[in-house]
């Protein structure tokens, strides 16, 4: 297809040569992102392993596909999910919401395992750098403290990402895994 006189790819065929060529974290994020912001749907997704026939990098492509998930917010909550799951944690739900009543609204964890009422969240540099920023996350976290008593809420952030035993050592113990 073309806009304004360039040639363009769809975003399915422009997702197929960035799995290509991207490491995986990065690749799954891009995967994300496309599902999240709606540029990607779940057929488009189904249809992206034909793009990717028959080039070199295809069948770690086509395994990456498996791991996409459009209700990551952020590339940091991907980068998070895959640190979990590849220690063999994945988290049960994404987006946990936990309902407030009293006040009329409700709270999101990015991700969740509810049965063991342990959430987690990644903060990104750009949105909780801010003081108000920070006495939001304060009150969202006493409240969430309130409506959920013996949750336990782990904070990550970039950084952390860079060494997975930051992640999972909480993460493990939190859970009661060995």
């Amino acid at each position: 297809m073309t806009l304004r006189g360039l040639p363009l790819t769809t975003p399915a065929r422009t997702c197929a040569d960035l799995l290509l060529q991207l490491p995986r974290a990065e690749a799954v994020s891009v995967l994300d992102s496309a599902l999240h912001e709606g540029l990607l749907s779940h057929p488009d997704l189904l249809g992206i392993p034909a793009f990717l026939s028959g080039r070199p990098g295809a069948p770690r492509a086509r395994e990456w596909l498996r791991l996409a998930d459009g209700r990551a917010e952020s590339p940091l909550e991907t980068r998070v999910r895959l640190i979990c799951l590849d220690d063999g944690l994945p988290p049960p739900l994404l987006q946990w919401r936990i309902g407030d009543p009293e006040r009329g609204c409700s709270y999101r964890i990015d991700l969740g395992w509810p049965t063991h009422l342990v959430g987690v969240e990644a903060d990104g540099k750009a949105p909780h750098s801010t003081p108000q920023a920070l006495y939001q996350d304060r009150h969202r976290h006493n409240r969430l403290s309130t409506l959920l008593p013996g949750l336990t809420l782990l904070r990550f952030t970039w950084s952390d990402t860079y060494d997975p035993p930051r992640i999972l050592l909480p993460l493990r113990q939190a859970l009661g895994c060995p």
